[in-house]
């Protein structure tokens, strides 16, 4: 770990365009378009400040004593603004983005924090190094109403954030343990912090405390969660578990509600286990406060049951306010289904289903990535063997739904501007690429492409049975033809057909179209970067005309009890996929079947269209 910054800065661009603001009259249908680009190899962190039109990347280092490198990059113009090299990351929000002033500071620290290690504040414009300060404190800074908050062992430090100057401490009345205290934001007038068995709302403007709610001699505060003037936690006492909601202004108690305790199977060396965990979640722009594990849902102010219908629970999301009501999500495992109910009438405003399996989801099983900007709901999902990534752009008022497919592969959606932009980063590790997308209006393609859906192939006359009987003698497959039904589009052919052995002799074969692009490069890029899962493809040539081809392990634990093996490659501007489950020897003699069915125009006219 070093001891200073060595800020290593190569400027490449200096200036900050001003991105347009727009208003959003409606969902646009179609057309995606990608105003810029950058490869940015094997950074695996982001973050997002529109304020300052930046997006601050990290690469961190192989080894303890590699340093990490960082990037700015200007996100209007997709350049790279400085790059430095040391041993420290950026400061971010809660909510993952940038920690950052209106006037474009954001800041530094130490990658492992040990105590008294350095914070720094730089210009994200420039790189300048505007201030360095060692605080006693061995937390990441979060940045609060212009103050740079850090825990020490009893209390709080607080930074200013222009100079790194020193303007207050607070100390506990309370014995915070061994790790401190716990903050939570609140908002730029105070913050909460959790120590012991009791909880303080702190003043961000002097660093006095405003109130102090404790619960009694052997009662323990297991989890606590603060957001829009609300503070709430699950508080057990013995066997008893219950949750307290508490005014964010006074500290007063406004309710409290016992909640099951399941301690079935608990471990009794780990006594939090079983509890419910607590957040606090917007209906619009009115609190309500989910217990997790029971799934019960409360008004914040009055602890009114809000009645959820079966197998929902509560979506989290970044941006405020959110859509008009709760937002709820069922995973089934086959799809996503997101509903929004009004938490006063209890009846539903709208709900979409998404043809998201959760097996595939690139978040974990029952996890998404929810944004939410300029009344949009922004998802991201996967629909296997087709699309690897499909962004769902949902009216958060109306419910009213755009899917568009974004043609690559491996997307992780940093955040979206005021106009509609998108940015994300997409492609396996060590070759991502950070790009900007738009979605026009301006095509009235399949999910985005130039291509209408008259044009995709019918998978299951890419392979004939005589060309799967040349890898299994003697065994004849039957064709499974598989649909696609997306809200509002219905592919006239199967871009999906199994081809099912007739004897153990043979195995299944899956042939899929995954996109049509509308330029045969992008078609390759596609292709490329299809790998979801990390899992180090291996090049191979398929076909007569030896066409470059990825091979992998695709198997699904869990679900598949063999091995599945694929293939992945780009024919013009067809995007296909081969599999085979249990037996991969001759994986990459079908795949070129299916490739020279596709290079021919009179199976596969869209190809080559």
């Amino acid at each position: 770990m070093i001891a200073v910054l060595v800020l290593v800065v190569v400027r490449q661009d200096g200036s900050s365009g001003s991105r347009p603001s727009a208003a959003r009259a409606s969902l646009p249908k179609g057309g995606i378009v990608s105003p810029w680009e950058l490869a940015v190899g094997s950074f695996s962190g982001t973050a997002i400040d529109e304020q300052s039109d930046s997006i601050a990347l990290t690469n961190y280092g192989v080894g303890p004593n590699e340093p990490n490198q960082l990037q700015v990059v200007d996100l209007v113009r997709g350049t790279v603004r400085w790059a430095v090299t040391a041993d420290v990351t950026w400061v971010t929000n809660p909510d993952g983005t940038l920690a950052a002033t209106p006037d474009g500071l954001a800041f530094l620290t130490t990658d492992v924090l040990y105590g008294n290690d350095p914070v720094y504040g730089v210009q994200l414009s420039t790189g300048e190094l505007v201030w360095r300060a060692r605080p006693s404190s061995n937390s990441e800074p979060r940045l609060v109403g212009g103050l740079l908050m850090l825990e020490t062992d009893a209390g709080v430090l607080a930074l200013d954030a222009k100079t790194g100057a020193e303007r207050w401490q607070w100390t506990a009345d309370d014995d915070c343990g061994e790790y401190g205290p716990e903050l939570n934001e609140m908002n730029s007038g105070g913050i909460t912090a959790k120590c012991g068995g009791a909880i303080y709302h702190i003043k961000v403007a002097d660093g006095t405390t405003a109130w102090r709610w404790s619960v009694r001699n052997g009662c323990i505060i297991r989890n606590e969660s603060s957001a829009a003037g609300i503070v709430a936690a699950i508080v057990t006492c013995g066997d008893d578990q219950a949750l307290h909601v508490v005014d964010g202004d006074s500290g007063a108690q406004r309710w409290s509600r016992a909640i099951d305790w399941d301690k079935e199977g608990a471990d009794p060396a780990d006594p939090d286990q079983g509890a419910a965990g607590v957040a606090v979640v917007l209906a619009g722009d009115t609190p309500m406060v989910a217990a997790l594990g029971p799934g019960q849902v409360y008004a914040a102010f009055d602890g009114k049951p809000v009645p959820l219908p079966p197998g929902l629970v509560p979506v989290y999301y970044s941006g405020y306010p959110g859509p008009a009501g709760l937002l709820l999500q069922r995973d089934d495992g086959r799809g996503l289904t997101l509903t929004v109910v009004d938490p006063a009438a209890g009846h539903v405003v709208w709900e979409r289903a998404l043809p998201f399996p959760a097996e595939h989801n690139p978040e974990g099983k029952g996890t998404y990535l929810y944004r939410f900007a300029g009344g949009v709901l922004y998802v991201v999902g996967v629909v296997p063997l087709l699309w690897p990534a499909v962004i769902a752009l949902i009216d958060g008022q109306s419910g009213d739904m755009t899917l568009s497919a974004a043609g690559r592969g491996n997307v992780d959606l940093i955040g979206t501007g005021v106009d509609g932009t998108l940015y994300l980063t997409y492609g396996p590790y060590g070759q991502s690429r950070l790009t900007a997308l738009r979605v026009t209006g301006s095509s009235s393609g399949f999910l985005g492409s130039q291509l209408g859906s008259d044009q995709w192939p019918d998978a299951c006359r890419l392979l004939s049975a005589a060309q799967y009987r040349s890898a299994y003698p003697g065994v004849t497959p039957t064709l499974q033809p598989e649909a696609l039904r997306l809200p509002g589009v219905e592919l006239p052919a199967p871009p999906r057909c199994r081809y099912l052995p007739s004897a153990i002799d043979g195995t299944e074969v899956t042939v899929s179209v995954s996109w049509l692009a509308d330029a045969a490069d992008e078609a390759r890029r596609v292709a490329e970067g299809q790998n979801p899962y990390g899992r180090d493809p291996v090049a191979v040539a398929v076909g007569k005309a030896k066409r470059p081809a990825l091979q992998w392990d695709d198997t699904n634990t869990g679900v598949d009890l063999m091995e599945r093996i694929r293939v992945s490659f780009a024919v013009g501007r067809c995007v296909a996929n081969v599999e085979t489950l249990g037996d991969s020897s001759p994986l990459v003699a079908l795949a070129g079947s299916v490739a020279d069915s596709l290079a021919n125009p009179v199976v596969s006219p869209g190809c080559s269209a």
